[in-house]
């Protein structure tokens, strides 16, 4: 299996869960609180070109949620 066939599943999945928790986010709002997570590569050849930016993204959004200004690409 070669760099790129990982890195394609990877991205696949990625997009798979993110389109899934969004979908199934929708009746999440009239909570108070909510959980949010993400699917990251924190080490190994991709983290630096993918992990560390996405973990960095997901923390800003999350920080801005708990200010009580969401994204406006949200």
């Amino acid at each position: 299996m070669n760099h790129f066939s990982r890195t394609t599943r990877a991205v696949a999945l990625l997009s798979a869960v993110t389109a899934t928790t969004r979908t199934l986010a929708a009746p999440s709002f009239a909570q108070e609180t909510f959980k949010l997570g993400i699917v990251t590569f924190l080490s190994g050849p991709a983290a630096d070109s993918f992990g560390v930016p996405a973990r960095n993204g997901a923390q800003y959004v999350i920080d801005q949620l708990n200010k009580g200004s969401a994204p406006a690409s949200l």
